[in-house]
C-alpha cells in the first residue's frame, strides 16, 4: 500500500512539473479473462440499432457491457510524455477486479437463502512502456503500444446477506504476491479543444516471470475509455 501511495504522489508530481506537453489520463473499462473473451466480444451482430431500454430488443453493446462488467472491470491513471511527434513514453497504475465464484448459503431446514459469498481476484498493475503513433492529425491520433508491468495479486471475499447489505470479511483472503508481465495493444485519441478522448485495447500476460512455482499463464483483455487533460 505504501508503494502504491508513493507512485500516486510521483505521478501527480510529474504531471505538475512536466509542463504542457504531458498528458494525464483517467481510465475506466472492462477487464475480461482470456477464457471469456470469445463469450463477451464474439456476438451475433444482427439488429445492432435497437431500443436500449427494451428487455426484448436489447442492444449488443448493452449485453456486452453487462456481461463484461460482471466478469471484471478496472480503473486507473496513466501519464504520457511526448518524446517525438510519433513517440510517447507512458506509465500507469490501475486496479482490476475479477469475479471468481459465487456460493449460496441456505438454511438446511427451510432452504431459505441466508447469504451469498462472492470471491474476487484483485490485480494492481504498475506499468511503463511506449506508444508509437502511426497516424497523427489535428483531430485523430492512432497508435500501437507496449509495456512492462509489475503486478500485485490478492483475493478477497464479500458476503451479501438477506437484507441486501454487502460487507467485506476476511474469509479465504490471501496475502498479496507479485509477478512481472507484459502487455501490448492499440488505440486512438480524439483531440478536442481542452481534452483528449481515448479508446484503448490491450492484451495482458500477467506472469511472464513467476514468483510462484508451477503458476499457469494468466492473460486478460482490457478495453478502456479515458479522458486526458
Amino acid at each position: 500500500m505504501k508503494l502504491i501511495i508513493l507512485i500516486l504522489v510521483l505521478f501527480s508530481s510529474i504531471n505538475l512539473f512536466a509542463g504542457d506537453g504531458l498528458d494525464f489520463g483517467i481510465e475506466l473499462g472492462l477487464s475480461t479473462p482470456n477464457e471469456e473473451i470469445n463469450n463477451v466480444y464474439n456476438r451475433d451482430y444482427q439488429q445492432i440499432i435497437t431500443q436500449v431500454t427494451s428487455n426484448r430488443n436489447d442492444t449488443i453493446a448493452g449485453r456486452m457491457l453487462r456481461d463484461g462488467a460482471s466478469l471484471g472491470y478496472h480503473l486507473g491513471i496513466r501519464i504520457k510524455i511526448p518524446i517525438e511527434k510519433w513517440l510517447k513514453l507512458q506509465a500507469s497504475i490501475g486496479y482490476h477486479k475479477f469475479s471468481q465464484s459465487e456460493i449460496q448459503v441456505r438454511d438446511p431446514n427451510s432452504n431459505d437463502l441466508l447469504a451469498t459469498l462472492f470471491t474476487f481476484q484483485n490485480i494492481i498493475p504498475i506499468t511503463a512502456g511506449a506508444d508509437l503513433y502511426y497516424i497523427n492529425t489535428k483531430l485523430l491520433n492512432l497508435y500501437i503500444s507496449g509495456e512492462l508491468a509489475f503486478n500485485q495479486f490478492s483475493f478477497t471475499t464479500e458476503v451479501k446477506n438477506r437484507l441486501s447489505d454487502v460487507v467485506s470479511i476476511p474469509i479465504q483472503n490471501t496475502g498479496a504476491y507479485n509477478n512481472l508481465g507484459v502487455a501490448a495493444g492499440a488505440g486512438f485519441d480524439i483531440n478536442l479543444k481542452l481534452i483528449k478522448l481515448n479508446l484503448d485495447f490491450r492484451y495482458h500476460i500477467l506472469n511472464v516471470i513467476n514468483t510462484i512455482d508451477d503458476d499457469k499463464f494468466k492473460n486478460y483483455l482490457s478495453v478502456s475509455t479515458a479522458i486526458y487533460f
